[in-house]
């Protein structure tokens, strides 16, 4: 230690220890101290009297959305009516209420129930403001936002707010499971994390108790913020058990120091998760809340590279940056997140998993190479055509979020002089709700002419509606609404005739001819869902979940070709295998047999793949060779086919690395596909 440490672990220490005692023996302790050292009595006063006033003004912290499961029923009403809502059971307690699971009568649903606790009903003004914001939490729709269902008051006047129950897990329970998470899933999660603080920012709200246990990881790879916007300074005190230790270590300095406070707030503690989810360590944590605080407003964080080796650059400029002490400081962090941060560059490895399962599956949640920078609008391009997520109020149906971008793309692409942008880029440039303005800045941030954005509704217990409108921005205008209603147990199929509306809605001066559809391969509903729900953890870099997905799919169907491929590109280059290349080229192969419904870009890419997968298997140098000529020229056709396809590309780059004639690689040619990625 150096002497300043040193120094510093015996005021902490002594503060330890006084800050238990009462007032009488306190004081006795002090005097001894300061006879033998008046310095460090003086610096332990000091901090004795941050304590204190901390008590008074570090307020403004609650305990997480679905707290530890309570011993008993705080309210006693568990069986009990409210309203129109049945209670079921607690679920959770914090220091502004208590959730239940509860069911809508009415709607015929399960939602989470909040209501406040005792000591607040009586309280006029308290119940003003809880119903007051949650009417303004409730105006927001945001994909990664928890959506509020109803506000209102019972018969007896208990406020309360009703929200879905969402499946899955907290991002609190992932990290105490798994420890410290790979690179591109940490940065996906921050950043659909950042996309809901935006919003919330735009709408005048902080959250103010950003942390893990707030944050819902659903099933289909989607983050959703949990619990927003509805404490404030006086609901919550550092005196409840549990708080002091958990929230605190997420504060911004400005909380701690008392200042009034806005959504840079939640930045900071955005930084501080993202640096928990890479190293598996707060950024500020101590004995002692107040050790915890003193730590936020003065120390500077220990670098993450220093706590996981390999981090990189980038990334580290990232959590440093949304941790800056000065608020107006992590905006920059912020926006160089949603638009796409650079992951550390390494050179690329044909077995390199690491390399492989990084850079692609950052490519696939959309880091791009613009180091943050905001690109310029783009020209629209008339034939080109971007599917937007869809807004799915119904979290039973959230699946389709993303699946219909899957799927729309695909029944789009080649349709005539169509060509659709790839998801994944769709995805990680969408910002917003389906509506024209947001669609607008979609085509402005992807160069398509045409956007479509619509939602996914339920209608009665087995039925579901698909709406859908066509934004022309080449010509600046928009389509009529598009609807298709059938059963659920018929969404892909539905999908594929909205497809078809939204071709017959472009007109007759685009020439579009036949159109591929049967739901992307399979008619299987069980191997679409689970093929969607892989594609949606692929993307984020959770490629043995993916895994585990496409083996669903494939289980379901046999000859689903899209699942094929999946399976078989994991199984060779995936994290969680050594390199079955002989098991890859299988599955890669069966799935240009089995290619129902696929372009000729797909089937060129699906070939490639298996001559690339069956080189690496192979002993003969001739077959190398031979396989190697083979697989680059499929790439360069798909290349040529779809310029905008990352994902073409970054094969197109591996393959030219290592497996060109004369088995040397070709660098330059490789890098220049890797740029283009």
């Amino acid at each position: 230690m150096t002497p300043s440490a040193e120094r510093w672990a015996a005021v902490t220490r002594l503060f330890d220890e006084l800050v238990e005692l009462e007032p009488d023996a306190r004081a006795g302790r002090l005097a001894a101290v300061g006879a033998a050292d008046p310095d460090l009595r003086t610096e332990v006063e000091r901090l004795l009297a941050a304590d204190a006033d901390a008590d008074r003004r570090l307020a403004g912290v609650r305990v997480p959305f679905a707290a530890e499961p309570p011993a008993r029923d705080p309210l006693g009403l568990a069986g009990s009516t409210l309203s129109h809502f049945r209670v079921i059971e607690p679920l959770g307690s914090g220091g502004m209420g208590v959730v239940y699971r509860a069911e809508d009568t009415r709607l015929e649903r399960t939602v989470a129930l909040k209501l406040p606790h005792a000591e607040h009903r009586l309280d006029t003004s308290w119940r003003e403001r809880f119903l007051r914001e949650g009417r303004s939490a409730a105006a927001l729709d945001h994909p990664n936002l928890c959506q509020i269902y109803e506000v209102g008051e019972t018969s007896d006047g208990r406020p309360f707010l009703a929200m879905p129950l969402y499946p899955g897990e907290t991002l609190q329970a992932r990290l105490e499971r798994e420890g410290p998470l790979p690179v591109p899933v940490a940065l996906a999660i921050a950043r659909e994390i950042a996309a809901g603080l935006a919003a919330l920012r735009e709408a005048g709200i902080a959250h103010r108790d950003l942390k893990p246990g707030n944050v819902m990881l659903l099933p289909d790879g989607r983050v959703r913020i949990l619990d927003f916007g509805l404490a404030r300074a006086k609901d919550v005190t550092l005196t409840d058990a549990g708080v002091r230790q958990g929230t605190v270590a997420y504060m911004s300095p400005e909380q701690v120091r008392g200042d009034d406070v806005d959504g840079r707030a939640d930045l900071w503690a955005l930084g501080v998760v993202l640096y928990e989810m890479l190293t598996g360590r707060r950024p500020f944590d101590g004995d002692h809340y107040v050790s915890v605080a003193h730590a936020i407003v003065h120390e500077a964080p220990a670098r993450p590279s220093a706590l996981r080796r390999g981090l990189g650059a980038p990334v580290e400029r990232l959590v440093l940056g949304l941790l800056d002490k000065d608020p107006a400081s992590r905006e920059p962090a912020s926006r160089a997140l949603l638009e796409g941060h650079p992951l550390p560059s390494r050179r690329p490895r044909w077995r390199g998993v690491a390399a492989v399962g990084g850079v692609l599956g950052a490519l696939a949640v959309g880091w791009g190479l613009r180091n943050g920078a905001r690109e310029p609008a783009a020209a629209a391009d008339p034939n080109l055509i971007a599917v937007a997520p869809f807004d799915v109020p119904d979290p039973a149906l959230e699946l389709w979020r993303e699946g219909m971008v899957d799927i729309l793309s695909r029944d789009l692409d080649r349709a005539g002089p169509l060509r659709t942008v790839a998801q994944s880029v769709a995805l990680a440039r969408w910002a917003g709700r389906a509506d024209p303005a947001s669609a607008a800045r979609l085509g402005e941030r992807t160069g398509a002419g045409l956007v479509v954005f619509g939602s996914v509704l339920r209608r009665g217990a087995d039925s579901v509606s698909l709406r859908a409108a066509l934004l022309d921005r080449a010509r600046g205008e928009q389509g009529p609404d598009l609807e298709v209603v059938g059963e659920e147990r018929r969404v892909g199929e539905l999908a594929d005739s909205l497809a078809v509306l939204i071709l017959r809605s472009l007109g007759a001066d685009r020439p579009i001819g036949s159109v591929r559809r049967v739901s992307i391969g399979s008619r299987s509903l069980p191997a679409l869902k689970a093929f969607l729900a892989g594609e949606q953890r692929y993307r984020r870099g959770d490629w043995d979940s993916a895994l585990v997905q496409y083996g669903r799919a494939v289980a379901a169907d046999s000859t689903f070709g899209l699942a094929l491929r999946r399976m078989g590109y994991v199984i060779g280059w995936g994290p969680a295998t050594s390199g079955d290349y002989l098991g890859a080229a299988t599955y890669l192969e069966r799935s240009v047999l089995f290619g129902r419904g696929l372009s000729r870009r797909e089937s060129l890419l699906f070939t490639a793949e298996s001559l690339s997968v069956a080189l690496a298997a192979a002993a003969d140098p001739d077959s190398l060779i031979r396989h190697a000529f083979a697989a680059v020229a499929a790439l360069e056709e798909a290349a040529r086919r779809s310029p905008d396809d990352p994902e073409v590309w970054y094969h197109l780059g591996e393959v030219l690395t290592h497996w060109s004639p004369p088995l040397g690689g070709r660098p330059a040619a490789a890098l220049d596909a890797f740029e283009r990625a």
